[in-house]
């Protein structure tokens, strides 16, 4: 059982920095994987878009 599943079961609330902090590190290892999967196949251009969405997922 992970550590997010563990704190959500003990009845953490979503705003708990712990269960924040587990679901960004969730968030950034789930994007780690799909980039390192899908490495070579995109072209610059692509890479910048997506650079330039996730800094605006950030900064919402």
């Amino acid at each position: 059982m992970g550590r997010l599943a563990v704190l959500k079961s003990r009845g953490a609330p979503d705003d708990d920095p712990r269960v924040i902090e587990c679901r960004q590190a969730l968030a950034y290892f789930r994007l780690r994987r799909a980039v390192a999967a899908e490495s070579g196949q995109l072209s610059r251009a692509g890479v910048d878009r997506l650079g330039a969405q996730l800094r605006e997922a950030v900064a919402q």
